[in-house]
């Protein structure tokens, strides 16, 4: 799903980004520091949140990880 057909449950914004989970390269690094993504860390969950809302900074959606 695109960032732009989804919209944040907590203020209804479409300004939303996908989180990014694992180590972050030099790259990543930067597309965050430009508001391109979001990085998630390096947890092992099963269940993550996915989107990010730039508004009110709301995490949410998850995918199931096998």
């Amino acid at each position: 799903m695109k960032e732009d057909a989804v919209r944040c449950p907590e203020c209804g914004s479409n300004d939303i980004i996908s989180i990014i989970y694992g180590y972050p390269s030099r790259e990543q690094f930067e597309a965050e520091d430009r508001g391109e993504i979001a990085l998630g860390g390096c947890s092992a969950d099963v269940l993550r949140p996915i989107w990010y809302c730039r508004n009110c900074r709301h995490r949410f959606g998850t995918m199931m990880w096998k």
